[in-house]
């Protein structure tokens, strides 16, 4: 979240001035004067190196006492700007070289001396610059600048969905694992005529399974700040039948039917509607629609369509992300969209 980051000590000073003017008798300027000193500037302003990936970076820093500042925050800028102001972030903010928007402040949504922000849409293959700022009544410290260079252009590492035919989902090497040993497993389909995506059953006609059934992205490396949207949802229409029961993983080491059990768990849900507004995942005004075990269920009810944030921990790691169709299963898993980046 991007602040624009201001000195107040001008706007202290002209509240100051203005309601002393209002006053019968105007003081003497001592009164008002607040006795800067430079030597009570912040101390202990510290840039970290940044963490990049693509066009997307993480800054990090620290400060001392940050609750006794009256600002503190990141300011960046391409290195060629910063190269005007002889590499001084204090010269280059006092000529007007850097705009007010790469000026960041984290005093509202911080709250230690330790702090870092994503930034996002930086230009690819450029060398910039940037540093922890602190603010006092006495001045402006700036930590020494930090020099990065951004990469490629961003894309989605992954992104498939149900408009989608089965020769591009194939072409991004989906594996699968057939842990209940029964032989079926997740198989392209076109639910209603118009859903692409992949579907694993529990019950097709006269036959009755009992899946664990995962449907695995083979490892990819990933960056920072990275987001798994989805969208998956129970090919049953009605509440009788929406018992399937999905999961996310996600693992540093290739998931297979020995080990899937010890992927962690980014996500997990059964379909099993609830026909109260106080419990459950899906709610409905009950006044306006009478459910039964037997009523069409229309699509809103069912599809669950989510992002998730990859844990930190994963950050800069190969990974496999895996959906799992287990337990209480009744029906049928639909896949229809997943998109990392």
């Amino acid at each position: 979240m991007k602040r624009t980051f201001r000195l107040l000590l001008p706007i202290v000073y002209a509240a100051l001035i203005v309601t002393f003017t209002a006053c019968e008798e105007s003081p003497i300027k001592s009164d008002y004067d607040y006795p800067v000193d430079t030597n009570k500037a912040p101390k202990g302003v510290v840039t970290l190196d940044a963490d990049v990936y693509m066009t997307k970076a993480r800054f990090a820093g620290e400060v001392s006492e940050y609750a006794n500042l009256v600002d503190f925050g990141f300011v960046y800028c391409p290195d060629s700007i910063l190269n005007k102001a002889d590499g001084s972030f204090e010269k280059a903010v006092l000529q007007g070289l850097i705009p007010s928007r790469n000026m960041i402040s984290m005093k509202a949504s911080v709250l230690t001396n330790d702090f870092d922000s994503i930034f996002k849409g930086l230009s690819p293959n450029t060398d910039y610059a940037y540093a922890t700022y602190a603010v006092n009544y006495n001045g402006v410290t700036y930590g020494d600048p930090s020099l990065f260079r951004t990469g490629a252009t961003y894309a989605s590492i992954l992104d498939v969905n149900g408009t989608m035919d089965q020769s591009v989902w194939e072409s991004k090497n989906f594996y699968q694992v057939d842990k209940d040993g029964d032989g079926r497993n997740f198989e392209f389909s076109i639910f209603k005529l118009t859903h692409k995506g992949y579907i694993s059953y529990a019950k097709q006609g006269p036959n009755i399974y009992t899946p664990d059934n995962l449907f695995v992205l083979p490892g990819k490396t990933i960056g920072i700040d990275m987001k798994l949207d989805f969208m998956v949802y129970p090919t049953a229409t009605t509440i009788a039948f929406c018992k399937d029961k999905y999961s996310i993983l996600i693992s540093k080491d290739s998931i297979t039917a020995t080990n899937c059990d010890d992927a962690v768990v980014l996500d997990s849900l059964t379909f099993l509607i609830q026909l109260t507004d106080s419990t459950g995942f899906y709610n409905h005004k009950l006044d306006t629609i009478k459910f039964t075990s037997t009523t069409p269920l229309p699509d809103s009810l069912r599809f669950v369509e989510r992002s998730l944030t990859i844990p930190k921990e994963f950050e800069h790691s190969k990974v496999w992300i895996g959906v799992r169709h287990h337990q209480n299963t009744k029906q049928g898993l639909f896949i229809e969209k997943l998109k990392l980046y």
